[in-house]
């Protein structure tokens, strides 16, 4: 059984907008995606491939493997699947707003459908020493807001890190993401630079994921919404946000039937695969259901949401599912961009080359070189 059978949803195909790829060996990537889509009744998946996913985590390989994917899972033609690019940090006199747009116009030439900003998670705003809006990234944003380049940005994290240290996860506290010890930039601080983003380049098509941490704020979301017309949400848990919903339902079903024309479904999900396929994906990609379940089940059916508590759902009508599901990603993104198979092939080799000279920092260089040859040997036959 599947999990549209499973659980008893509709029948609607999905169109995640936010999965990351983690390190594998990319066949048992593709693998995985395959499976994952199969099971889940995924239409497409977009990659958001960053090459330090936090501070220290390196993964220099990564938006290149996407592309990879991206070329093997639309195989048959259709848009399976899109890859979002990111700028790389240096922290040094390499960090220019030429070097920025340089990045972002050589991944675009290369079939990058958009880009990941990961840059608005507190630990990593605070490694990066300035804001958001800082001028030296204005030549990469106006390149995205010429061109119509989507960007996918996660910006602050659930109000509660800023509070007690009592009130965090071990999980959350293991990955630095406590806030509360004044030397973080405040949530509101954070959004200030989202506004300062947006007053220079109000056309750009940003995507805040994870509902931009409003979910306990209806009327600041739609504050939100009201002023910037080109902005999106996505909905990849943290389940806190649904707690919110629960909370006030019937003002959030008025939110979502003014605005599911600009709201995504995500998961935040990833390729890996351990032990059992059947088991693993009701337990480790709960976010599928976690989000299905808070939209589409009645009120007659609460939703399980830890050992202690059950959250009561919204029951979206089919035409806001529509949207939410498919049609906004599709709108969005209408057919996957096409890719430059000869410079990803270049690429693929001198990374590869400097990776073997130890000139670039990966957390393992070894499964990297590996997976470069994969890609340079596949892009390089086409």
């Amino acid at each position: 059984m599947n999990n549209v059978q499973i659980n008893g949803y509709r029948s609607l195909p999905l169109c995640d907008i936010h999965t990351h790829l983690h390190k594998e060996p990319l066949n048992a990537s593709l693998s995985a995606f395959r499976a994952l889509m199969d099971y889940y009744g995924y239409a497409a998946i977009n990659l958001a491939c960053v090459h330090r996913m936090g501070t220290d985590d390196m993964d220099t390989a990564n938006i290149l493997k996407g592309l990879y994917l991206k070329a093997r899972l639309n195989e048959d033609g259709e848009t399976h699947a899109i890859v979002y690019g990111n700028a790389t940090h240096f922290y040094d006199e390499r960090d220019t707003a030429e070097n920025y747009l340089a990045q972002v116009k050589t991944q675009y030439a290369m079939g990058v459908d958009g880009f990941k900003i990961l840059d608005g998670k507190p630990k990593n705003r605070k490694h990066l020493g300035h804001p958001l809006c800082d001028p030296v990234f204005d030549k990469m944003y106006a390149f995205f807001e010429e061109n119509g380049i989507p960007v996918l940005m996660h910006l602050g994290d659930p109000p509660h890190f800023w509070g007690d240290k009592s009130g965090m996860s071990a999980y959350g506290l293991a990955h630095g993401w406590w806030c509360g010890d004044g030397t973080f930039p405040s949530l509101e601080e954070l959004r200030e630079e989202i506004e300062g983003i947006l007053t220079k380049f109000p056309k750009l098509k940003l995507c805040l994921a994870h509902f931009y941490f409003l979910g306990h704020d209806p009327a600041g979301a739609r504050a939100f919404m009201e002023k910037w017309e080109n902005v999106s949400l996505d909905l990849a848990p943290g389940g806190i946000m649904f707690e919110g919903f629960a909370a006030q339902p019937d003002v959030w079903k008025r939110f979502f039937a003014d605005f599911s024309h600009r709201i995504f479904f995500g998961t935040d999900n990833t390729n890996v695969i351990s032990g059992d396929p059947a088991e693993y994906f009701e337990r480790s990609w709960a976010p599928v259901n976690l989000v299905r379940r808070m939209l589409e089940w009645d009120e007659t059916k609460q939703v399980p949401y830890s050992a202690a508590k059950t959250l009561t759902p919204l029951h979206l009508p089919r035409e806001q599912l529509d949207n939410i599901f498919e049609k906004n990603f599709r709108r969005l993104h209408p057919a996957a961009r096409p890719l430059d198979a000869q410079l990803i092939a270049r690429y693929a080799s001198a990374l590869s080359k400097q990776l073997q000279a130890g000139n670039v920092s990966d957390d393992d260089p070894a499964l990297e070189i590996e997976n470069l040859a994969v890609i340079e040997k596949y892009f390089a036959a086409l």
